[in-house]
């Protein structure tokens, strides 16, 4: 049986792991394996995921309470927005009640493993005792935002970097609410357009106003200088004095309890399950287990007497409607068609009009600055259009030039930058 343990990170290609003490080793997959071979005597207690390799989204949904969301609801919105399979995926979330002027809602960031993983790690050996399984990037920047959340001038607006020699982690915080996470690599590009590309990517997850928030954590002096942030509360270090990334996310472990941050190892897929703590109580639990039973009992009968009420009014439903409408032998949408007999209805010339004119701003926006569409919608007086841009900036210039031509405020609904190109939804 193993007694040591190792705490593991992955960076899409090489695995890290690391004892108690701090030793450090590199870890070789075998064959065709995807896991690699673990030391003799060890297994594996905490494993730290690429963020880039992921699936990751912000959302908000009209809910009172975080404690309303399930995987369920998740995975729906996840189909809705993004046409993300949820059955792919198996999901960990970290959400925030939002209080507005007049409605309440639940935002954050929901965290995607692929299921092909979650099956290999379940049957390897050594593996199925991992107890926290967690994003490297959103430990390393929640790490880093517990060190300064107490000195920082606002908390709940802010910008997290977490610098290595490999790359950069970043995200945005709006109202408490974590807007968007990412992960840029170094390598084949130069400071500046590692500046741009983080400036480009700020602005995609939350605004114009997004650099001006309190920027913390830790950033190399050359990326410091060229991102140029107005409030930089954090520490700058030169680059060959930052970890590489595998250290920076093993020391990340170390810097807050891993405990409490968001782990893929919950619910049916928790790593243990304690049963003794019941036994005191078992008397007590068949107890409430039968009072549950005869109210789900009640609840059985009261939906049968609604369903007979319900069949009784629709039958009195079709006798007026016959009796009102005796020429009619066929009713497909009651209401429409009795307003239609009593002269009702209402011209949609108007909704024709502005329909054509927003396609026409759209068609003069396509010639000057083309990208590739994927659908068009027109729905309840608004109009949902999305597509792929090559980069980012050109996603803001169609943005900004849509606005310009429609003279509505467009709203960047949805991004997705795991791909080679920028997929958005727009609404206005």
């Amino acid at each position: 049986m193993s007694d040591r343990k190792l705490t593991i990170s992955f960076d899409g290609t090489c695995w890290y792991g690391a004892d108690s003490a701090g030793n450090g080793m590199p870890l070789l997959v075998q064959d065709e394996q995807w896991l690699p071979e673990l030391p003799e005597g060890y297994s594996c207690e905490k494993l730290l995921l690429p963020g880039e390799y992921l699936l990751a989204r912000a959302f908000m949904l009209p809910l009172g309470n975080p404690r309303l969301l399930d995987e369920g609801i998740l995975g729906q919105e996840l189909d809705d927005r993004a046409g993300v399979e949820p059955d792919e995926w198996w999901l960990v979330w970290q959400a925030e009640r939002v209080q507005h002027e007049h409605a309440v809602e639940v935002g954050g960031m929901v965290f995607g493993m692929p299921e092909q993983w979650k099956q290999t790690i379940e049957h390897a050996v050594g593996w199925q005792h991992v107890t926290q399984i967690c994003v490297d990037g959103w430990s390393r920047l929640q790490a880093l935002a517990r060190t300064w959340v107490e000195s920082s001038s606002d908390a709940h607006n802010r910008v997290v970097l977490a610098s290595d020699q490999q790359g950069l982690f970043f995200g945005l915080w709006q109202d408490g609410v974590c807007k968007g996470l990412r992960r840029i690599n170094r390598h084949a590009i130069t400071v500046h357009q590692l500046a741009e590309e983080v400036r480009f990517s700020l602005l995609a997850m939350g605004g114009e106003a997004s650099l001006s928030y309190p920027a913390i954590g830790l950033l190399d002096d050359a990326l410091c200088a060229q991102l140029a942030l107005t409030d930089w509360q954090g520490t700058v270090e030169a680059l060959d004095h930052l970890p590489l990334r595998h250290s920076a996310n093993v020391a990340s472990v170390g810097m807050h309890d891993l405990s409490t941050d968001l782990n893929f190892r919950h619910g049916r897929w928790a790593s243990a399950s304690h049963f003794a703590w019941i036994k005191p109580w078992q008397r007590s639990m068949a107890f409430a287990a039968l009072l549950l039973l005869l109210w789900v009992m009640g609840l059985v009968y009261q939906n049968a007497s609604l369903s007979d009420q319900n069949a009784h009014y629709q039958q009195q439903m079709i006798d007026s409607f016959h009796k009102g409408l005796p020429q009619e032998k066929v009713m497909l949408d009651p209401l429409a068609q009795l307003q239609q007999a009593a002269g009702g209805g209402a011209s949609s010339s108007e909704a024709t009009m502005h329909l054509l004119q927003q396609i026409a701003a759209i068609n003069v926006v396509y010639k000057k600055t083309a990208w590739e569409m994927r659908s068009l919608t027109w729905k309840e007086g608004k109009i949902n259009i999305s597509g792929k841009a090559s980069t980012l900036q050109l996603l803001n210039t169609i943005r900004q030039q849509l606005q310009q031509q429609t003279g509505a405020k467009v709203t960047l609904v949805d991004t997705d930058l795991s791909g080679d190109k920028v997929i958005f939804r727009m609404q206005w």
